[in-house]
């Protein structure tokens, strides 16, 4: 019983994280209007504001590593200090993570 309710907590955190995951790379997608022609530390700020409630802890353990750009992003804050080049970093790290975290998911949809 413990067993499943631990799963389902996962699961739920899993897809809280994604939702906030989505919501950030909508800021960062080309495609999406408002991004298409922002500057890359505009859209990064927007994407981090979404990413603010989230923490290694709503993470598995094995994706701690992948969040640590994030986090760091997130306690310096986007400046006019960070290049473009270390916010595409970010910005390809959040991305990044959407994709495991949708991964993770799947994984335990289908183990079900």
């Amino acid at each position: 019983m413990a067993e499943r309710f631990s799963l389902n907590f996962e699961r739920e955190r899993l897809f809280w994280v994604l939702e906030k995951l989505e919501s950030a790379a909508r800021h960062l997608e080309v495609d999406h209007a408002e991004a298409n022609n922002a500057p890359i530390l505009w859209r990064l700020e927007h994407a981090l504001l979404e990413m603010q409630a989230v923490g290694p802890r709503d993470l598995p353990g094995e994706l701690h590593e992948q969040f640590d750009p994030i986090r760091s992003a997130m306690r310096a804050g986007v400046s006019l200090v960070m290049t473009d080049w270390e916010a595409e970093g970010v910005c390809q790290a959040i991305l990044k993570l959407r994709g495991e975290v949708e991964r993770r998911i799947d994984q335990q949809r289908r183990a079900q």
